[in-house]
C-alpha cells in the first residue's frame, strides 16, 4: 500500500497526504524499521516474515528488498531534508539485488527468492512475495532478460488468483489480461482459489483480493499500455 501512496504523490506532485499526523509518523516510524535491517556491508534489509505471514526460509528475501527500495525513494521525496539526506540510497539497494540474488542455472543467470548472504538460496516461489512483482515495485525492467529467466521458471498455476493477477506485471501479461476477461470468479468477485477457468474454488468474495485485481489490471492497461 504504500508503494501505491508514493506513485500517487510522484505522479500527481501532491505530497499533502505526508501531513496527516498519522502517516508522518508511520513514514519516519518505518524509516528507523528499515535503518534497524540494513545488512552492515551490503545494502540489503532483512525480514522474518512473508507478506502471507510465513516465517522467511532465509533472511533476505528478494520481494521484501525490492519494497524495501521503493521505501527508500519514498523516504527520500516525503520526509524533511536532514532526516533524507540519510536516506540510503534505493539505487544502490536496486544493484545490489540484481548482484546479490544472482543464482547461475546452466550458464544463465536467473534471481533466487532468498538468501542469507552466506552462500544459502531459496527458490521457493511464494506467490503473495513472488518474483513477478518486481516490476512493480520498479526492482527491474520486466523486459530485462535475467527476470525473464526467473518468471519462466516458475509453475504455471492458475489456482492462485493471486500469482494470476502477479503475471499481470510479467511477460505474460496479455494472455492473463485475456484469461481475466473469460473468468467467472465468485459471481465477478475476486476468490483466493480458482480453477484453470477462473470459476471460484474457494474463498470468494475476498474484498482486499478485489483491489488488488483492481489494481493490477489498471496497471497493465494504463502503465503497460495493453490493450482492455
Amino acid at each position: 500500500m504504500r508503494s501505491r501512496s508514493s506513485a500517487t504523490i510522484r505522479e500527481t506532485g501532491d505530497d499533502q497526504i505526508v501531513e496527516e499526523p498519522v502517516i508522518a509518523d508511520t513514514l519516519y516510524s518505518s524509516a528507523d524499521d528499515l535503518t534497524t535491517r540494513r545488512n552492515a556491508q551490503v545494502p540489503l534489509y532483512a525480514t522474518e516474515v512473508t507478506p502471507s505471514g510465513a516465517r522467511a526460509e532465509l533472511p533476505y528475501t528478494l520481494h521484501a528488498n525490492a519494497v524495501a527500495a521503493m521505501a527508500l525513494d519514498v523516504f527520500q521525496r516525503t520526509l524533511d531534508a536532514e532526516t533524507a539526506k540519510n536516506v540510503e540510497d534505493p539505487h544502490a539497494v536496486r544493484a545490489a539485488i540484481l548482484r546479490q540474488f544472482a543464482i547461475d542455472k546452466d550458464g544463465k543467470s536467473s534471481l533466487a527468492s532468498a538468501i542469507d548472504l552466506q552462500g544459502a538460496v531459496s527458490r521457493t516461489d511464494d506467490p503473495v512475495a513472488s518474483a513477478l512483482w518486481l516490476p512493480l515495485y520498479e526492482a527491474v525492467d520486466r523486459s530485462d532478460s535475467m527476470f525473464r529467466r526467473t518468471v519462466k521458471a516458475l509453475p504455471p498455476d492458475h489456482s492462485s488468483l493471486v500469482r494470476q493477477l502477479a503475471r499481470l506485471v510479467g511477460p505474460d501479461a496479455s494472455g492473463v489480461l485475456a484469461w481475466l476477461r473469460r473468468a467467472p470468479l465468485d459471481g465477478g468477485l475476486a476468490a483466493e482459489v480458482v480453477d484453470e477457468a477462473g470459476l471460484a474454488v474457494s474463498n470468494g468474495g475476498d474484498a482486499t483480493l478485489a483491489g488488488l485485481l483492481a489494481y493490477t489490471v489498471w496497471y497493465a492497461i494504463h502503465a503497460l499500455g495493453l490493450a482492455p
